[in-house]
């Protein structure tokens, strides 16, 4: 991979899925990626809040503490009822996808090249973790039904679009624990995490492509960690990539180096250990470094930095979504994307 694009992570503030696509084309014009979100407008804004949200009426599940999202410790907490057995749930991936396919459609007969649509799917153990309070042992016990519901969801979204779908797997929950585990355990955490992830993976059908979002947390703009550097990402990501079924596709794999309303370090060490970085040369890499809140030289210093530790040019990214952005700042934050790229 010598040419540079542009990652967009998923959600930006637009009206709809149409409005989403001319953005992004306007915007980035040639530096626009292989693969292209649908802005996940309306209710995904705010990643698998309504998810949890929609978890108050579930028959096998009773409110535990409540919360209005106005802050990590304040979401709400759900346990199995008495006499229940927690064993199904639905989700909304197809749905919406059924939704914004037709205007991908349209929007990919108007370019001059290929391109894919890229479809955020939360990370299963993600949901759990949030849906029981963030508590490990309760999310691991009752973290099968996320599973099923995430491998149906991927399955009829593939059945429909083939191999015109890259499905964007978003993990920032694993990666926070990961920067919460003492240095000399977090190999074998990461391992174990990614063998989590990889379960949706490995039930997904032969050729089904997939890329990985890492990510420390954006609810409400801020994160839910303070990583002391890049260590406890590129753990999970080589785990993951070691771990990979032979039968499905990896194409990219993107880390966040910014986080939440506080913009990317400028002191290099922070970035040391992605010289330990093992992808495949086929797997793009996009590093999550634009912010507004560093001007273009800054981020170019950032960007050279990377690829001379990475070993080859990257694409680049914002840290996440730019969903809990406004408008002005969301488009200010793509036309930074367009000149790094180049």
């Amino acid at each position: 991979m010598t040419d540079r694009h542009v990652h967009l992570v998923g959600t930006v503030p637009a009206d709809d899925a149409k409005a989403a696509f001319e953005l992004f084309a306007t915007e980035l014009g040639d530096r626009l990626p292989p693969w292209v979100p649908d802005g996940e407008t309306g209710d995904r804004l705010n990643w698998i809040q309504r998810i949890i949200e929609s978890l108050r009426s579930h028959p096998d599940l009773r409110l535990a503490r409540d919360g209005d999202w106005s802050d990590y410790g304040k979401t709400p907490c759900f346990e199995v009822a008495p006499n229940r057995s927690f064993t199904t749930l639905d989700l909304d991936y197809y749905e919406y996808f059924q939704e914004s396919w037709p205007a991908f459609q349209e929007f990919r007969d108007s370019l001059d090249r290929p391109v894919s649509l890229q479809v955020g799917i939360p990370g299963h153990l993600d949901l759990a973790l949030c849906a029981f309070g963030f508590k490990p042992g309760a999310a691991f016990r009752n973290v099968a039904p996320f599973r099923d519901a995430t491998v149906r969801e991927i399955t009829l979204i593939q059945a429909a679009g083939g191999d015109d779908v890259v499905f964007q797997l978003e993990v920032p929950i694993p990666l926070i624990l990961l920067t919460r585990v003492p240095s000399r355990g977090q190999a074998l955490a990461a391992a174990r995490l990614a063998a989590e992830i990889l379960k949706v993976v490995r039930r997904t059908r032969r050729g089904t492509r997939f890329g990985i979002h890492l990510c420390y947390g954006d609810m409400n703009h801020r994160s839910m960690a303070e990583p002391e550097d890049t260590r406890p990402a590129v753990l999970l990501a080589n785990a993951l990539v070691k771990q990979w079924p032979q039968a499905q596709e990896l194409e990219f794999i993107h880390m966040p180096f910014g986080r939440g309303i506080e913009p990317p370090p400028l002191d290099g060490s922070f970035y040391a250990a992605l010289a330990e970085l093992r992808l495949p040369p086929e797997v793009r890499f996009a590093a999550g470094i634009v912010h507004e809140g560093r001007e273009l030289d800054e981020l170019r210093r950032l960007r050279n930095r990377i690829e001379t530790l990475v070993g080859r040019p990257v694409d680049v990214a914002a840290a996440c979504g730019l969903g809990r952005r406004d408008r002005e700042r969301a488009v200010r934050n793509l036309a930074l994307s367009q000149a790094l790229a180049e």
